[in-house]
C-alpha cells in the first residue's frame, strides 16, 4: 500500500482506528464465543463472522471518514461512495422486497439469510452515508 499520499498525522490517525478495530473485533469475537458455548445461536457461522467482520470495518470506515484519514482524494472519495452506498442500498431495496414478500429475518431465534444480509447492508450503507455526510459537509466548509 502506497501510504506517501498520507500524511504523519494522518498515518497516526489510522493507527489508532486500526488499534479500535482490533478491539472491536475481538470483543465482538469473545461475545460470540460466549453465546455459542452457552447454545445461544444468533446467526449461523457464515453470517456471524461477517457481521462481526462488517462491525469493525463500519467503525472503523466511519472514524476514519470524519477524521479525514480514508481517502487520499475528491474522486476516490466519491467512487468509493458510489460504490459501498449504491451497492449496500441495492442490497437493502432487496432485502426490504423480500421481507415484503413474507420472508423471515429470525427462525428459530436465529437470523436467517434475509436478516444476515440486511444486517450486512445497513453495517454498509453507515459507511456509504458517512462518505456522502463527510463530502457534502466539505463542501459547506468551502462555500464559508
Amino acid at each position: 500500500m502506497n501510504n506517501k499520499k498520507f500524511d504523519e498525522r494522518q498515518l497516526w490517525i489510522r493507527g489508532n482506528i486500526f488499534q479500535h478495530m482490533v478491539i472491536i473485533f475481538v470483543v465482538l469475537l469473545f461475545i460470540n464465543a460466549f453465546l455459542v458455548s452457552n447454545d445461544i445461536i444468533w446467526a449461523d457461522g457464515f453470517h456471524s463472522s461477517i457481521i462481526i467482520i462488517l462491525s469493525g470495518i463500519m467503525v472503523g470506515s466511519v472514524e476514519m471518514i470524519f477524521k479525514e484519514a480514508y481517502f487520499t482524494n475528491l474522486i476516490q472519495q466519491i467512487f468509493l461512495i458510489v460504490l459501498i452506498g449504491g451497492l449496500a442500498l441495492l442490497t437493502l431495496i432487496l432485502n426490504i422486497l423480500h421481507i415484503i414478500d413474507g420472508e423471515k429475518i429470525i427462525s428459530e431465534g436465529s437470523l436467517t439469510d434475509t436478516g444476515g444480509l440486511l444486517i450486512m447492508s445497513v453495517l454498509m450503507l453507515i459507511i456509504g452515508l458517512s462518505g456522502i455526510i463527510k463530502l457534502l459537509s466539505d463542501k459547506l466548509k468551502k462555500k464559508e
